[in-house]
């Protein structure tokens, strides 16, 4: 495109970024700024084309967006966007001056973010009942659900049961916590912002099925003085009488389902 008019202002070197603009889960974004009084637009750097090369010495724009992974840099047109590039803009000296361009030039574009770095972070203690071991480095599952849709996530515990997981989801959802051997505990949310949530688990589900019955109850007899992990409900990292205890204290519990 060719200016079609003088500089109508400049742009002092001094508003010039990096600036720093903070997305606060996964989706197209599109970024704007505030129009000012003289309709002018934020900084695009210009430079001269070769004039061996064009002759009628057009300038190369461009705007310059550094993304983060897992952030992706995405072109094209945006369904109800109006954003167009109104100027373009040549450095001379300590200023950017403003052309006017002949017709509208689409300057339509988005920042695309997906994976862990985006998304309502939702944290706290994941724990069951009578457990007494660490929870260190246990992976406990947490499902999300929004109408009929079902999101999966896993979340690492530390030594005290604390989780911190980002969901994509956003506003009201049904959260369920699964770890064994505790049976799943549902709850509902508002996902905003950070969300602080602890999960205490019943105990006695030893195979995992989300019911305290007598297969759990089968488990730990047959292993019963021994160091079966599974079947070692309380963590104490022997099979005894507290873990049968357990299992019969707590026998006919169900679990949360969606």
């Amino acid at each position: 495109p060719y200016p079609t008019s003088d500089p109508p202002n400049t742009f002092l070197r001094g508003n010039q970024g990096p600036h720093t603009l903070f997305v606060p889960r996964a989706g197209v974004w599109r970024l704007a700024t505030d129009p000012d009084s003289q309709n002018e637009v934020f900084t695009v750097q210009c430079g001269v084309l070769d004039e061996s090369l064009d002759s009628q010495r057009r300038f190369n724009c461009y705007v310059g967006l550094q993304v983060e992974p897992p952030g992706a840099w995405v072109c094209g047109a945006l369904p109800g966007t109006d954003l167009n590039l109104d100027y373009f803009l040549e450095h001379n000296g300590q200023t950017y001056e403003a052309y006017q361009l002949q017709g509208g030039v689409p300057a339509t574009f988005a920042l695309q973010l997906g994976g862990d770095a985006a998304g309502i972070l939702v944290q706290g203690t994941i724990t069951i009942n009578g457990y007494m071991g660490s929870y260190a480095g246990k992976q406990a599952t947490i499902k999300v659900k929004q109408g009929t849709t079902i999101n999966t996530y896993t979340a690492t515990l530390a030594a005290n049961g604390s989780y911190a997981i980002r969901v994509d989801e956003t506003g009201n959802a049904e959260v369920l916590a699964q770890l064994t051997p505790g049976l799943a505990k549902k709850v509902s949310l508002n996902l905003s912002g950070t969300v602080n949530q602890n999960f205490t688990l019943t105990n006695g589900d030893v195979n995992g099925d989300n019911v305290v019955d007598d297969a759990d109850l089968l488990q730990v007899l047959f292993h019963f003085g021994g160091s079966d992990a599974a079947s070692d409900v309380n963590g104490d990292n022997v099979v005894d009488d507290a873990d049968l205890l357990i299992v019969l204290f707590n026998f006919g519990s169900v679990g949360d389902s969606f």
